[in-house]
């Protein structure tokens, strides 16, 4: 199969998604093109079964999110894309993010999958939920999360709608221990810095008993300072520059837990930090919110709403040693294949 694959919305942020779905479909045996910024698409993994089309550099330009210039580069870009391939020379065409308010006015007769990130909580919108619902037949959306399939068929259809979890990159980089952090201390690690409560994460960091707890159990919590909120103790490090990857992986892999304290506006978006985290084997320790919820018995996963139970939480991962996951029901691999064959048959009827 054919498959053309479109980052026109291009998330920095989304690297290691596109390279995780991207290999996978490579790996599944299909050629694969992708469209993208440069930036994005650099760890992808090259093969003899890949092409690659870089957007052109006025693409780079940034405007703030959701503003008319914003959309109206998103629709060049498509037109752009149209124009610069004949999209008919595929079997299928995947959109790894997608804003509703350009796409829909990208139309072809290729069966085409929309991978859904936030998508389906903007559905409040009744323009964007008119023009999901009028999306041609030949469009269908993957989500993330088996909860947010079960929404999104309510809304549109149960045949439109497929679950292909996250997945996760294998551990298998090179860490480097950060400088603000001695050889074997004890940290956690917060790494998060949107889609949290500020409130609530600056009034449980600051507390007496937090922060008595880390003293008392010589641990030192580090944290992204946009989420820091003005802590400010000995037991707390704000790191206020962008981690290297090297810092980042030793971050994740060595810390006692991570903390993912997402607000409830996340709702059941999928975690991107969580599933590093099963691939590193590191416990997490999430606030409860639904998004967290579905991930019990499945992970090494905690929840807490206050201070007390951020504080057992700790504790008992201190005093418990990690143990084995069953990871293979997040690998991508068996779903994209599932997937992909269901559109091999319905051509071939």
């Amino acid at each position: 199969m054919r498959i053309l694959i479109i980052d026109y919305v291009t998330y920095l942020g989304h690297r290691n998604f596109n390279k995780i779905h991207v290999e996978s479909l490579m790996r599944l045996g299909h050629f694969v093109h992708i469209v993208g910024r440069s930036s994005a698409l650099i760890s992808i993994k090259q093969t003899s079964d890949y092409d690659k089309t870089y957007l052109p550099q006025w693409a780079n330009r940034t405007f703030p999110a959701k503003t008319i210039s914003e959309r109206l580069k998103q629709i060049a870009l498509l037109f752009w894309i149209k124009n610069k391939l004949n999209v008919r020379n595929y079997d299928l065409v995947v959109f790894l993010a997608y804003d509703i308010m350009s796409l829909c006015l990208f139309r072809t007769d290729v069966p085409t999958l929309l991978v859904n990130h936030n998508n389906v909580f903007q559905l409040g919108s009744r323009t964007k939920f008119y023009l999901t619902k009028h999306l041609p037949a030949n469009y269908f959306h993957i989500v993330l999360t088996e909860e947010t399939k079960k929404q999104l068929s309510a809304l549109i259809g149960k045949e439109s709608v497929e679950y292909v979890p996250h997945g996760y990159v294998q551990d298998n980089g090179e860490a480097v221990r950060p400088d603000v952090l001695k050889e074997g201390e004890k940290f956690i690690f917060c790494p998060i810095n949107s889609n949290f409560d500020a409130e609530q994460i600056k009034d449980i960091f600051s507390s007496n008993r937090f922060l008595k707890f880390m003293e008392e159990n010589s641990i030192r919590l580090v944290i992204k300072s946009s989420i820091a909120g003005g802590v400010n103790h000995k037991n707390v490090v704000s790191l206020n520059k962008r981690i290297p990857e090297e810092e980042y992986r030793y971050l994740l892999r060595k810390a006692i837990a991570v903390i993912l304290p997402y607000s409830s506006d996340f709702k059941y978006r999928s975690s991107g930090m969580l599933f590093e985290c099963v691939a590193m084997g590191t416990p997490v320790i999430a606030t409860r919110i639904a998004a967290m919820e579905m991930y019990l018995g499945l992970i090494q996963i905690k929840l807490f709403i206050d201070v007390g139970e951020l504080v057992e939480s700790i504790q008992y991962y201190m005093e418990n040693p990690r143990r084995q996951v069953d990871a293979t029901i997040f690998e991508t691999d068996q779903y994209w294949n599932r997937i992909l064959d269901n559109h091999l048959n319905k051509n071939e009827v």
